[in-house]
């Protein structure tokens, strides 16, 4: 034998080496996933968004999100939402009425009772055990 039919030869089981591999890896590759498919899902189609149509650009404003920024980040939004008595609250329909009151809500955004709510005065009759017993009522 030649040298040049020596190369031929290697060239040519070389060849086939590498066709018998990728033949391997496609055939491998059709009988097993790299992810189980129970763990894979999505969804392909169109998502339908609802959106409030009677929505007006007022409902949500500048000074409501400062505020509701302020209470989420020092832990007060949170200790609401998981307070049984709170949400007792919510669901009192008196409780619904009040908020829904022009007259309430022009008094809890006024400068004086923001003030009146800060004060120590007023922490400690919210704590004081005369206020619970007749919150308990």
């Amino acid at each position: 034998m030649t040298l040049g039919s020596k190369k031929v030869y290697v060239l040519a089981g070389g060849g086939a080496i590498v066709g018998l591999l990728a033949v391997g890896v496609v055939a491998l590759s059709r009988h097993s996933s790299p992810v189980r498919t129970p763990s894979v899902q999505g969804a392909i189609g169109q998502r339908e968004i609802y959106r409030d149509s009677s929505a007006t650009a007022t409902a949500v404003d500048a000074a409501s999100t400062k505020e509701f920024e302020k209470l989420y980040r020092i832990g007060q939004f949170k200790a609401l939402t998981n307070d049984p008595r709170f949400k007792n609250l919510t669901k009192d329909p008196g409780f619904a009425a009040l908020l829904s009151n022009a007259d309430f809500q022009r008094l809890a955004q006024s400068a004086e009772f923001q003030r009146l709510a800060q004060s120590a005065e007023f922490q400690n009759l919210m704590q004081s055990a005369e206020f619970q017993r007749i919150q308990h009522e």
